[in-house]
């Protein structure tokens, strides 16, 4: 993350202003989601296209409701494409705050999956804005996530997740 703000800065994508809070453009999020849909095409073995809703307002800060709902639609892209069903993650749909009410549903099962941090500041935040560094870890988390899922687990390089133990070595 110390990376990548001064990364993002440099680029010009986000302006440098000290102290103040710079948020996400929906503009600066489509070209983020596009590159993911690639990713998750790649990744999952999936054809055809997300559907993403048409940018407005391009220059106006992105929502926490429409990054939930467009890893929704990233989610559903690559679930075809899991190769193992994870242990759900315990989520209590009470953390969830100033989401709107059609997102709620998509932002459990996210969590429950592991997508999106289940007490992080996407789901709990009461700002409805996405900052820069909440925007990037949750792209992160949401990428490590996808390949965990889509990478066929071996006993000898990915041992925590098989199910069963790797047979044992004859010396």
């Amino acid at each position: 993350m110390r990376v990548l703000l001064p990364l993002v800065v440099a680029l010009g994508a986000v302006p440098a202003v000290a102290g103040a809070p710079q948020f996400v453009t929906r503009a600066e999020a489509s070209m983020v989601f596009a590159k993911m849909a690639t990713m998750v095409k790649q990744a999952s073995n999936v054809q055809g296209a997300v559907a993403f809703d048409r940018v407005k307002e391009p220059k106006k800060p992105i929502t926490r409701s429409e990054v939930v709902h467009a890893y929704y639609l990233l989610y559903m892209k690559a679930k075809p494409g899991f190769r193992l069903t994870p242990v759900m993650t315990k989520f209590d749909p009470k953390l969830i705050s100033g989401l709107d009410e059609a997102v709620k549903g998509e932002a459990k099962i996210l969590a429950q999956w592991g997508f999106i941090g289940p007490v992080g500041p996407l789901v709990t935040d009461m700002k409805p804005q996405v900052s820069v560094q909440v925007f990037g870890d949750s792209v992160g988390l949401f990428l490590s996530r996808l390949a965990d899922l889509t990478h066929t687990p071996s006993s000898k390089y990915s041992p925590n997740l098989m199910i069963d133990p790797p047979p044992k070595r004859k010396n």
